[in-house]
């Protein structure tokens, strides 16, 4: 039906507040469409429509953006040539044209440097708002940050490009670590920890950041939010620490109910810090704690002499 004139195809998509709609047509048939949809938001439901933001797309040439992935029909040159028989003729072609859903890969990098976890082109840095937590809330705290991208862009035709978003994320992981634990590069943080930066306590894997398959699997995640308002929330986010709650009791040795005892109160502590807000909170996450069960705890809040701690 390419050579009919009357051939059209319509297909519209929302989501919330935030629609596209696709067109097999002209352009002259988009602008109609267009001020269509204005007119009808205008008066049935008295919306404004912005027609400088309503953008037209040839998604041939260009790429449309709906819900933080790019949309465009495959280009020419990037089409791969097949090789097709027709009864005893053999010939070389390319394939139709279809739609590729893509990861904006740019744009992913920016948000990541606004965030903090690299710099100006992309180089991963460290990651200063973690530096203060414990190492295995370091890990898992990142890993969970790519985990989020990995599930929301797992249907993308361009998977295996989120690699640099992977690298960026677990490079800011190590330089992290190498910051909180005085290491001074990479290497010392890989020869500490392993290629997949594993947490080992008690002989057990706590968190970890391994190398990830890329494979495209073309897979929709209906439940994955998006990353990037993901990102804004997991970028503020505060942990406490509880790197000694696993061990037993620091006086009885028990194992059960352990809590933290801080020997210095938070007020005491501060009223010697005079520095910035980051000395500070690195004062208060490691001013000396002990685990302690709860009896002992309660014992040693009541004025118990006789523990030591």
């Amino acid at each position: 039906m390419a050579n009919d004139e009357l051939y059209k195809r319509f297909l519209f998509v929302r989501y919330a507040d935030d629609f596209i709609i696709g067109v097999i047509g002209s352009k002259k048939d988009c602008i109609t469409i267009r001020e269509d949809l204005k007119c009808f938001l205008d008066e049935e439901l008295g919306l404004t429509l912005s027609i400088d933001k309503t953008k037209i797309t040839n998604a041939r040439e260009e790429q449309a953006n709906f819900l933080g992935t790019s949309i465009r029909i495959t280009p020419i040159e990037l089409r791969p040539y097949v090789t097709a028989t027709r009864g005893e003729t053999t010939m070389k072609m390319r394939p139709g044209t279809r739609p590729q859903l893509l990861a904006p890969i740019s744009s992913l990098v920016k948000r990541l440097e606004d965030r903090g976890l690299a710099r100006h082109g992309g180089n991963p840095t460290r990651f200063g708002h973690m530096v203060p937590f414990d190492v295995d809330q370091i890990v898992r705290h990142m890993f969970s940050i790519w985990r989020g991208y990995a599930q929301y862009y797992s249907f993308v035709d361009n998977y295996g490009s989120l690699g640099r978003i992977h690298y960026i994320i677990k490079y800011s992981c190590i330089l992290t670590l190498a910051a909180k634990l005085k290491l001074k590069t990479k290497a010392a943080v890989f020869r500490k920890f392993g290629t997949d930066i594993n947490i080992i306590r008690n002989d057990k894997i706590v968190a970890f950041f391994p190398n990830v398959p890329l494979a495209n699997t073309g897979i929709f995640n209906n439940k994955a939010i998006d990353p990037n308002k993901r990102l804004e929330k997991l970028s503020r986010a505060t942990f406490r620490s509880c790197s000694v709650l696993d061990r037993p009791c620091t006086i009885c040795q028990s194992t059960d109910n352990v809590e933290m005892h801080h020997v210095r109160a938070i007020r005491k502590t501060s009223e010697k810090i005079k520095h910035d807000y980051f000395t500070a909170m690195m004062s208060r996450m490691n001013r000396k704690q002990i685990p302690v069960c709860r009896d002992c705890h309660i014992k040693i809040h009541g004025g118990n002499k006789n523990l030591e701690v």
